[in-house]
């Protein structure tokens, strides 16, 4: 059975999103699991011990800040 992806994979704003989510769900897996004398699977520890990725803010705003943003640096002549 092939699971459907709840996430464009060209948009890296949701891929961040998903993979953190992933993450984050694996970390609390592990807390449980130890709380509760489980053991938890090599995958799973694995992705709990991954970095986090930065939050990604979608393309279009970061060039309106840029674009819209003073410039420094020059000089008024």
């Amino acid at each position: 059975m092939v699971k459907e992806r709840a996430y464009d994979p060209t948009d890296k704003a949701q891929v961040f999103r998903a993979l953190r989510q992933e993450i984050l769900a694996a970390r609390l897996k592990v807390t449980l699991d130890e709380e509760l004398g489980r053991e938890t699977s090599p995958e799973v520890l694995s992705l709990s011990k991954m970095k986090v990725p930065p939050i990604a803010r979608p393309q279009h705003l970061a060039c309106d800040t840029q674009a819209g943003g003073t410039e420094t640096g020059t000089k008024d002549d």
